[in-house]
């Protein structure tokens, strides 16, 4: 399965087994949202993520009280810290971001590099960085990320305008983001050269300046 692919969460479990909402990290997966309406405030940052810890489970007021090290906050903390001692290497997660109901984008795998506690205006959380490079090639990778990754409110926008279907079957199955004029050939990472395709409409495009052109 490739980065920018589009799955469901049946799909999703299917593939790692049963992953709670947020952090599952015995199963070495991060579920998180760019959306406006998303609980948690995970955002991207020069290919980076910055990913929200979970909140206190079962407190009233949750979004009042400050993040704790429990769960999975602590097994993300002590794997940076781990990673910080030189105990260990950082440890990979494979990242999927929610762009609809029941529907995930395959981020692929990033690595877990830092923490920080911080307040956000109203309470301290926990912000954890996850990085597409490593250790010496962590500059090239994501110099390489934050020029083929399409970032999350394009593909968020996309997907609302495409009604989460391929624009040239209208197939809900199988679904990817696709660059019309492609990245080798020039092609942005901008709202108008991002559709929605299928697998098979996409294998059919291949390479090729082509499908359904936005204005």
């Amino acid at each position: 399965m490739a980065t920018n692919d589009i799955i469901s969460f049946y799909d999703l479990v299917k593939k790692h087994g049963m992953v709670q909402r947020g952090i599952s990290y015995s199963k070495g997966v991060i579920l998180m949202s760019g959306r406006k309406d998303a609980p948690y405030v995970d955002k991207e940052i020069d290919g980076q993520i910055v990913y929200e810890g979970e909140d206190v489970f079962g407190a009233r007021n949750k979004k009042k009280i400050d993040q704790e090290l429990s769960k999975g906050n602590k097994a993300l903390y002590d794997a940076v810290k781990d990673y910080i001692e030189g105990k260990r290497g950082a440890a990979p997660l494979h990242v999927y971001e929610k762009i609809g109901q029941g529907k995930w984008i395959d981020r692929g795998e990033f690595k877990l590099v830092g923490v920080r506690k911080v307040f956000d205006g109203k309470r301290n959380v926990y912000r954890f960085l996850l990085s597409a490079g490593h250790e010496k090639t962590e500059k090239v990778a994501r110099k390489k990320k934050s020029r083929e990754h399409i970032p999350s409110e394009v593909q968020i926008k996309v997907w609302k305008r495409d009604n989460g279907k391929c624009v040239l079957c209208g197939s809900t199955e199988n679904l990817h983001f696709d660059h019309i004029i492609p990245v080798s050939k020039g092609g942005s990472n901008s709202v108008d050269n991002i559709q929605i395709l299928c697998s098979k409409c996409n294998l059919k495009k291949s390479d090729k300046i082509g499908g359904k052109m936005r204005r």
